[in-house]
């Protein structure tokens, strides 16, 4: 495949290689153990408080470290099955998509089809996150599966899966809301079910990827030397896709999204040693299940009495912009003259002509939304003294709609020139990401803040994340590969600040669903 990269460094012998892991068990080890001695109790006569101790040790807390452990094995075996197949060192289920996908198809089955959910959780966000990473594949497959076109098609993928499911979740109300705070990724447990019917998997997950080793193996060569070697290469890779995507998925159904472990890693396995892909695979699910459990006891030591501080997905989630940053180095692709290139040649050549026409459709388009409406009867035309009295309530959106299209294709007009990017917009450069993260900060530190002081705190978030973003891609040259990563990192790192406010379900999240939803119902 094209554009691919390699994922070897160079072999280091000794005991200081080990150093990371041995620190990453002492920190896992002690963590437990201070969450045991410190953990809150339940307050009353002591005999019945000892009883609920003991309940909610049994039933709760340790239930809740298996399911890390377990959880975190799955998916940094997931990760580690991505970034072997497509020969991607940022291959994980949140930059693919997977998870988004996932989400989405269970938001739509709790929504419309809460009976099919209660049946089959797990195969309905399997159905979506293969179907994400699918589109993702599909939009990829003519650079040859290139790391920064399949990064970028699956930011796409999931900016699309998240905008769907915000817009279910404030349709469906409160009821759909509880949805979403599960989406950060709580692990909370009553008791062992979770366990009983995850490990199971995580089992079947491993015996089969052993089973596929010797073509994972061949998979680190290039396409024609594994077909030398007698490797059914498609039929291969779609088996290794099914059961990374079928691992992701069974954690999403079971404990809501985990972002970016997957991606942690296999990049922390190569960190403490591992070099060979039976290395890797075997070192992968135990980085992924410490990390996660670490993630996960830090989370309730640092929360106030029985809640936790920030849901254990959002958490991890913050790992993922700044290890993505890490790794931009090891990532190649396309240059940004090929897509300027592939740009050019897609130009219209009667640009006045295609303008005349849109301008037409825009004005047919505005007739139609100020005069036509739904009523008791069917739908009919207002004219005359209806017209007059819906034009206050439908003119302004109308106005707002449009100059909030005509400024955010200016800014992309904008970016495209500073930056020498075809593809540059305020999504793909964390711009609205960074938005988001203004806002959320508004919120903690206001309440409740007036519109001016939402609308500071947004543009300032926008500027900071731009100008990190500048400042990363300019040491490369803003090579067109550095610059959509950077923006991609920060994205991820910018969602992660604003899933901890979401998670709190409270009346900031509304604030912030509403924002995500871009809704011009206020104007």
């Amino acid at each position: 495949m094209s554009g691919t990269v390699s994922l070897r460094t160079p072999m280091r012998t000794g005991l200081p290689h080990l150093l990371p892991a041995a620190a990453l068990g002492i920190a896992c080890v002690t963590s437990f153990i201070l969450l045991l001695m410190f953990r809150p109790h339940v307050p009353g006569e002591a005999a019945t408080a000892a009883v609920l101790d003991t309940i909610l040790l049994w039933n709760s807390l340790l239930p809740r470290a298996a399911i890390a452990l377990i959880s975190g094995a799955a998916l940094g075996l997931s990760g580690a099955l991505l970034q072997r197949v497509l020969r991607n060192p940022i291959a994980d289920a949140s930059t693919l998509g997977i998870a988004s996908g996932a989400q989405l198809a269970l938001t739509l089955g709790l929504s419309f089809l809460p009976l099919l959910t209660g049946i089959s959780r797990e195969l309905l966000a399997f159905a979506g996150g293969f179907s994400a990473v699918a589109i993702v594949l599909a939009l990829s497959w003519r650079r040859g599966l290139d790391p920064v076109t399949v990064a970028i098609s699956g930011m796409i993928v999931s900016l699309i899966a998240a905008s769907l499911s915000v817009t279910l979740v404030l349709a469906r109300g409160e009821y759909a809301m509880s949805i979403h705070i599960w989406g950060a990724g709580a692990l909370n447990q009553q008791d062992w079910s979770g366990v009983v019917a995850l490990a199971p998997r995580l089992a079947a997950g491993i015996l089969a990827a052993a089973l596929l080793l010797r073509p994972l193996r061949v998979l680190a060569l290039d396409d024609s030397s594994a077909r030398s070697l007698g490797v059914a290469l498609q039929g291969v890779r779609f088996s290794i896709l099914v059961l990374a995507v079928w691992l992701s998925a069974s954690v999403t159904a079971m404990v809501g999204i985990i972002g970016f472990l997957g991606l942690a890693a296999p990049t922390m396995a190569r960190f403490c040693g591992a070099r060979t892909t039976g290395q890797v695979m075997m070192a992968a699910p135990l980085a992924g299940a410490a990390v996660l459990f670490l993630a996960d006891c830090l989370t309730q030591l640092l929360g106030p009495g029985f809640s936790d501080l920030v849901p254990t997905g959002a958490a991890t989630a913050l790992l993922g912009g700044p290890l993505l940053l890490l790794l931009l180095p090891r990532v190649h692709g396309f240059s940004a003259a090929t897509a300027t290139a592939d740009a050019a040649s897609r130009q219209l050549r009667k640009p006045a002509a295609a303008l005349l026409l849109l301008a037409a459709a825009l004005a047919i388009i505005v007739a139609l939304v100020l005069t036509l409406s739904p009523t008791d009867h069917g739908w009919s035309v207002a004219l005359g003294p209806l017209f007059s009295e819906l034009l206050p309530f439908r003119l302004p959106r109308i106005l707002a709609s449009g100059g909030a299209g005509a400024m955010l294709g200016a800014a992309g007009f904008i970016m495209q020139r500073v930056t020498g990017n075809p593809i540059a917009s305020p999504e793909v450069l964390g711009v609205s990401s960074g938005g988001g993260a203004g806002l959320t900060a508004a919120l903690f530190l206001f309440g409740f803040p007036s519109p001016a002081i939402m609308l500071l705190g947004m543009a300032l978030g926008s500027l900071a994340a731009f100008l990190v973003m500048i400042a990363i891609a300019g040491r490369s040259g803003f090579s067109a590969e550095r610059l959509l990563l950077a923006g991609i990192a920060i994205s991820a790192f910018c969602m992660a600040i604003v899933s901890m406010v979401l998670a709190q379900g409270d009346m900031r999240s509304y604030i912030l669903l509403t924002w995500m939803s871009g809704s011009t119902n206020r104007a």
